[in-house]
């Protein structure tokens, strides 16, 4: 799991001072506090799923970029040495008419 109960904590708070905000102006004191404590407890829960689902997607992520990065790599090293020289001699004349 990635991060610690401060992230969780954050999270809820940032969700609770939302749900106070956004219902304090249609609502009473009372029934903002109420409704923003319950979005403080089930965003805390909420959080620790998240928490253990990001770093499985960072890996899955990473693990594909490696493997585009590999094959991409391995394209280059598949031409045979006839194809070499023959780009090889093509590039040399080309250079020698820029020369003239």
């Amino acid at each position: 799991m990635s991060g610690s109960l401060l992230t969780n904590l954050t999270g809820a708070l940032l969700g609770f001072a939302i749900a106070f905000f956004s219902s304090w102006s249609a609502n009473t004191f009372e029934t903002s506090i109420i409704r923003a404590t319950i979005a403080f407890f089930v965003l805390f829960v909420l959080i620790f799923p998240l928490r253990m689902v990001f770093p499985t997607l960072r890996s899955v992520e990473s693990s594909l970029v490696h493997k585009t990065e590999n094959k991409q790599f391995n394209g280059v090293n598949e031409q045979s040495e006839e194809q070499v020289k023959q780009a090889s001699a093509a590039i040399k004349a080309l250079l020698k008419e820029d020369a003239k």
